[in-house]
């Protein structure tokens, strides 16, 4: 998470295909309530964490049946509530 001026406040996750893990991360969207949407790409999912990184849940899984998804591009919403979707990059270390 950045602050207005662009500095580094909050970050989290590492490397991997755990909870709370990214692999290719592409995109970050948040609510209106504070949740923060992870396009996990290159696990298939999205992720959904709070405001202060903690994972709640994700959905989507990797492959080509019916409950599964290719890779995600974008996350989005319908109904009542709207989201803010920005591009997302990462970097891992090991």
């Amino acid at each position: 998470m950045l602050d207005p001026s662009g500095k580094v406040v909050l970050s989290w996750g590492k490397k991997g295909d755990q909870p709370g893990q990214f692999k290719y991360p592409s995109g970050i969207a948040v609510d209106e309530q504070g949740s923060v949407y992870v396009v996990d790409g290159g696990n298939g999912r999205i992720q959904v964490f709070d405001g202060k990184g903690v994972f709640l849940r994700s959905f989507g899984t990797r492959g080509s049946g019916r409950s599964s998804s290719a890779i995600p591009a974008a996350s989005a919403s319908s109904g009542g509530s709207s989201m803010r979707l920005m591009r997302a990059t990462a970097a891992y270390r090991s």
